[in-house]
């Protein structure tokens, strides 16, 4: 492994580019391939282990050396800070240890990515084609779960329900932001390959069986084809997106039906819903004072006595914490972690970024829209590397060391030339000193 000894923040090291994917591929657990059993906690751990130590080494080795200004980095160490917060507060108030607390939320501790990346210096550019890669394996092996039920390829969890088979597969937050990543390729600079990659992701999502996502897959799309400046053809766009939702709705028509079904249902029960119910409890009932609401109750282990607890209100009541959104992340990890995750979220959605980085908006809009009802991407090891990656695309663009371009286009000209027009090595904030 090594720091790409250039001043461009384009690396071409194929070591760094394995780890990042070894990184990558651990947080999704392997996608609980068949036979894994319960490695994929193992598989956690060594793709945690990983950003620690090469944290650590280029840290010590390299100290100095990074010149690559951070848009993130005060609120993602207070992050850190209230998840230990979190830790103490459990061991405190429920008796659970530090230890097997820390284990529990050992997919948090992905968020440390943040700080690795910089040293690895991946060309923006590659970082989007591995999401779409990422995408599009997941739901490949998704799809091919639901066809070959109750064979299993994967350990993931699975079961029927809603008119389909709802499969609990690790690395949602690629397909999902691999999806809006495509729609907004597509709608700048039509090409078909994204439109087949978008299709298979769209039609991945129906299988879900998850009305609101289904909803927000079309809803937030059409929105922004509609008051987008940068959409060319937008009168071809908008046809051919009527006839694919047409198409779709008359293929998966048996799902959609159980769905609504489904919707209907549960809006009849109103302040008697399940969720309504379990969000209440978690925050009046289990929360026992202020503190543990300003720091969090911890993230229950069921081989403690408090973990214990928490699964008998699952079982007897229904109450899931990941069931119930951001308020399962308030009763975790409590308010200010909460707030502190809120405001990035809300920086992600308000911030100056070029057309092509559009997606990521799409997307955190998506998961602001769906913050009540399911849990959050970034409770996730997986979501928090698409959380890093969009921290990081972000941040390319404002250090001004070269163009984001559309996934899969070459950057025009040389690094100096780009450094040029951005100002040179010094106002440019480059990734590196030569060595």
């Amino acid at each position: 492994m090594r720091i790409n000894n250039t001043d461009s923040i384009e690396s071409e090291s194929y070591s760094n580019k394995l780890l990042i994917v070894l990184i990558a591929v651990c947080s999704v657990s392997l996608y609980l391939i068949k036979g894994l059993g319960k490695g994929d906690r193992v598989i956690e751990i060594m793709g945690m282990s990983l950003i620690i130590f090469f944290l650590l080494l280029y840290t010590i080795y390299y100290k100095g050396a990074i010149r690559f200004k951070r848009q993130f980095s005060v609120a993602v160490i207070l992050l850190l800070v209230f998840l230990l917060g979190s830790d103490i507060s459990c061991q405190y108030f429920n008796g659970q240890s530090i230890s097997l607390t820390m284990y529990q939320q050992r997919k948090l501790y992905y968020i440390l990515f943040y700080f690795l990346i910089p040293f690895l210096a991946p060309k923006p550019e590659w970082i989007k084609n591995f999401i779409i890669y990422m995408a599009l394996v997941g739901s490949i092996i998704y799809i091919l779960q639901y066809f070959a039920f109750p064979t299993k390829i994967t350990e993931a969890q699975m079961f029927r329900d809603r008119g389909t088979i709802r499969i609990f597969l690790p690395g949602a937050a690629f397909s999902q932001l691999g999806y809006f990543l495509c729609i907004n390729e597509i709608f700048l600079n039509y090409k078909r390959k994204y439109a087949i990659v978008g299709g298979i992701l769209f039609s991945m999502i129906i299988l879900t069986g998850f009305r609101s996502l289904v909803a927000l897959y079309v809803l937030i799309p059409a929105i922004y084809l509609l008051i987008s400046k940068h959409i060319k053809n937008r009168l071809l766009i908008l046809s051919l997106a009527v006839l694919i939702c047409i198409s779709a709705f008359f293929a998966f028509q048996s799902i959609i039906q159980a769905m609504n079904k489904s919707a209907k249902r549960e809006s009849s029960q109103g302040a008697d819903y399940v969720r309504v119910r379990a969000a209440a409890f978690y925050l009046h009932d289990c929360t026992q004072n202020k503190v543990s609401l300003i720091f969090g109750n911890g993230h229950p282990n069921s081989g403690s006595a408090y973990g214990e607890r928490i699964v008998s209100y699952m079982v007897s009541m229904g109450f899931y914490l990941s069931d119930i959104g951001v308020i399962g992340t308030l009763y975790k990890y409590g308010l200010i972690f909460t707030l502190i995750m809120l405001f990035l979220l809300i920086r992600l959605i308000t911030i100056k970024v070029p057309p092509e980085l559009n997606f990521i908006k799409l997307y955190v809009w998506m998961q602001l829209l769906l913050i009540f009802n399911t849990v959050p991407f970034y409770d996730d090891s997986a979501g928090l590397i698409v959380l890093v990656f969009m921290f990081y695309l972000i941040e390319c663009h404002y250090n001004g060391v070269g163009e984001v371009k559309v996934a899969g286009e070459a950057a025009e000209g040389d690094s100096s030339e780009r450094l040029r027009l951005a100002g040179g090595p010094s106002e440019a904030g480059s990734l590196v000193r030569k060595t």
